[in-house]
């Protein structure tokens, strides 16, 4: 996937390797790949979006997990991860989505800046 293809509200759906993951995540992984296929074979069980950065343009992709909600640059999560074999991209059409998409990603889900990009601070996780 090319990043300058992306754009804010865009899905993209991940075939993870379910054993490259934590054991709680790996169960979760299992879970939905055979509780929903049968076979396991094929099947996306993580999803996230992107959100792209209005000062940088950099693509991030907004996606939840154990720890709460975070945003990875689109290069950091997918080009160097290892936990995914398959990404699906599905474009949205968002032209005015992007503001909105600010306020709620900082004022509703409290994400903040990180050392790995954006996390909801230790102290406000449930």
């Amino acid at each position: 996937l090319i990043a300058k293809g992306l754009n804010t509200g865009d899905i993209i759906f991940m075939n993870r390797r379910c054993t490259s993951l934590p054991p709680a995540a790996a169960l979760l992984c299992l879970a939905s790949k055979y509780g929903i296929s049968g076979d396991g074979r094929n099947c996306y069980d993580h999803a996230a979006m992107v959100v792209r950065d209005e000062r940088t343009d950099v693509p991030y992709l907004l996606e939840g997990g154990f720890q709460g909600p975070t945003m990875r640059t689109y290069e950091e999560r997918l080009l160097q991860g290892n936990d995914h074999s398959e990404v699906l991209v599905l474009p949205v059409q968002s032209s005015g989505l992007q503001p909105g998409l600010q306020k709620f990603l900082h004022d509703d889900l409290g994400l903040r800046p990180s050392a790995d990009g954006f996390d909801v601070p230790e102290e406000q996780r449930g």
